[in-house]
């Protein structure tokens, strides 16, 4: 080992004791010069503390109701927009619920359906997406139809190789 390495084990060695001795000269002087009594001083921590896991537990309580408020705020959103456009809220949920039938359908065809999105307004259902071979758009078509309530299908499905 050289010498310049042993100055710089010293000078290390030297730097961390100096903090250490720092450390502990601050806080005896903070204790002696502290404007309150140890008692004192820990029942104030043990409030602050107390205060802030309560602050904690009133923001977890919050999260569900504003997440709850914010989805009620866009149900209105929506109901409101269907009223401007002559849509009735059960329409709207039958639409719903028919797209939940045809996407059953999709699943049932064995097919991915995540890569099919399906849109229904008034009974008129849209097909958006990829299918892996052609032959397969004429048979999600027809096997579309055959749903409950399809009383037209726009089929804008693609085969996965073409945009």
């Amino acid at each position: 080992m050289s010498a310049d390495e042993k100055n710089e084990g010293r000078n290390a060695a030297i730097f961390v004791a100096g903090a250490v001795a720092g450390l502990a000269l601050g806080t005896l002087v903070g204790v002696l010069l502290a404007p309150r009594s140890g008692r004192t001083l820990r029942k104030g921590l043990k409030d602050s503390a107390s205060r802030a896991v309560h602050a904690a537990q009133d923001v977890a309580a919050a999260v569900p109701r504003t997440g709850r408020y914010y989805r009620n705020r866009a149900k209105g959103a929506l109901v409101r927009m269907g009223r401007r456009l002559g849509v009735t809220s059960e329409a709207m949920r039958s639409d719903r619920r028919l797209a939940d039938r045809v996407r059953t359908t999709l699943g049932r065809m064995r097919l991915d359906a995540t890569s099919i999105l399906v849109d229904c307004v008034g009974g008129a259902c849209t097909l958006r997406g990829s299918v892996p071979r052609y032959e397969m758009i004429g048979r999600v078509e027809k096997e579309v139809r055959a749903v409950p309530g399809v009383l037209q299908v726009n089929n804008m499905l693609h085969t996965q190789h073409e945009p």
